[in-house]
């Protein structure tokens, strides 16, 4: 069974906005989405 899938559109979600002028904006400022988790435990992980 063949499938046909149409492409419409790209945009970006990012912790430094959504949406390409946000996304843009935010690097312009200089802004990171870059933080220490916080939202769960994450001991048993290898993060950083």
């Amino acid at each position: 069974m063949t499938e046909r899938v149409a492409v419409t559109g790209a945009g970006v979600v990012t912790p430094i906005g959504i949406g390409t002028d946000e996304f843009g904006r935010g690097l312009r400022e200089g802004r990171s989405g870059v933080r220490r988790i916080s939202a769960f435990p994450c001991e048993g992980f290898e993060t950083r």
